[in-house]
């Protein structure tokens, strides 16, 4: 009896212990939630904080995409307050028909959050500073179409353009690389959010595309990413890292999901894809430019290792980052980008519309002229 009534003693010692550990574990995870909160401290970058999220929505084929005809504000710190307006299409601007204007000519703008213009109006854009431009030396008239996404890699930006481009009819398409495209392109999940579509080259040496359709959440996929929006104290847990493999492994339980190892060299990718882009425009009667964005702190030496590669295809390009750097150079003090934020600001938008202009001038592309014509090729800056 009395080793029965020891066993029973220490059954509910031990469920007596768990509760409080569980009790203790709740009340200190409260107490983060709360302080976290009243201290304005944010752990992740998943945090919904307001309605500038609802810009973005899940997209089977490119992971995310804007909601159409919605209207927003994404501000990083002024002058502008980053009024976004999107069309019918879902891209950033005025609204636009499926075919040009009769004697119209049309520019596709296709880049990430740099060509979307974070942070800056809609009036402000590239692209609306690009239209100005065009549309100010005479002649026949131009639409300028911001083809940017938030994120999104030159994967991503292939598929958009193979399903818009054919609808939309254009005679030039400027692509803007940035540089965090590269490792981007070798992944399937990006932003501790959103799955994406990716390629790899084949042993044929053709691009091969995965996640067709792009992925789906499971149920405690959804609930993660939930708590990842709405919890500090959780994000402040999944956030840590540990020199012990085991607990690393563990705490990847708590990431909505993983991105896979990368299947193969950056820059030959990106490489593939840009070519692959020129082909589907030639393919359409129009003419292809790439640029880069010469960002702030730019990993130039990327650009520097593809370029080779897409010149000896032909492809016309130019680099910003010179332009741009002595332009913060000769006015540090100008709005070029961000205080805690290395996005183009008003001024970089309006120097990067004005570069872009000019090479496209001095190319020729801004005349009518047969697509079969041999591309003329200008070194990068």
């Amino acid at each position: 009896m009395t080793s029965r009534t020891n066993r029973t003693g220490l059954v509910v010692r031990g469920i007596q212990g768990m509760l409080t550990t569980v009790v203790m574990s709740v009340v200190l995870l409260v107490t983060v939630e709360g302080g976290a909160r009243a201290l304005g401290v944010h752990f992740s970058s998943l945090r919904y904080g307001d309605r500038s999220q609802d810009l973005w929505v899940s997209d089977p084929s490119k992971g995310w995409f804007h909601r159409p005809e919605f209207e927003t504000e994404l501000p990083l710190g002024g002058p502008d307050r980053g009024l976004v307006r999107t069309n019918s299409l879902g891209l950033r601007g005025p609204e636009v028909s499926l075919r040009k204007a009769h004697g119209a000519r049309r520019l596709l703008a296709v880049g990430d959050s740099y060509v979307f213009g974070h942070g800056v109006n809609d009036d402000h854009t590239l692209t609306a500073q690009l239209s100005g431009l065009l549309n100010g030396r005479g002649g026949e008239p131009w639409e300028v179409l911001n083809l940017g996404v938030n994120s999104y890699s030159t994967d991503q930006q292939l598929v958009l353009l193979e399903e818009l481009a054919p609808r939309l009819d254009p005679d030039l398409v400027v692509l803007f690389v940035c540089d965090n495209d590269f490792e981007a392109n070798t992944q399937d999940f990006v932003n501790q959010r959103y799955y994406k579509p990716y390629y790899v080259i084949s042993a044929a040496g053709r691009l091969e595309r995965r996640n067709v359709p792009v992925p789906r959440f499971t149920i405690w996929q959804k609930a993660k990413l939930w708590l990842g929006q709405h919890s500090e104290a959780w994000n402040m847990i999944r956030g840590r890292r540990s020199q012990l493999p085991w607990l690393n492994d563990r705490l990847d339980l708590l990431q909505v999901a993983t991105s896979i190892p990368p299947s193969g060299p950056e820059v030959p990718l990106t490489a593939a894809l840009i070519v692959a882009m020129r082909d589907l425009t030639r393919g359409l009667g129009a003419e292809f430019v790439m640029f880069n964005t010469g960002h702030r702190n730019e990993r130039t030496e990327l650009l520097q290792q593809v370029r080779p590669l897409l010149r000896r295809q032909g492809i016309r390009l130019l680099g910003l980052e010179g332009s741009l750097g002595e332009a913060r150079d000769r006015r540090p003090t100008g709005p070029w980008d961000f205080p805690n934020d290395a996005h183009w600001n008003v001024a970089a938008h309006e120097l990067a519309a004005r570069i872009t202009f000019n090479f496209l001038e001095a190319q020729g592309l801004l005349d009518r002229h047969p697509a079969s014509e041999p591309p003329r090729m200008i070194a990068s800056r």
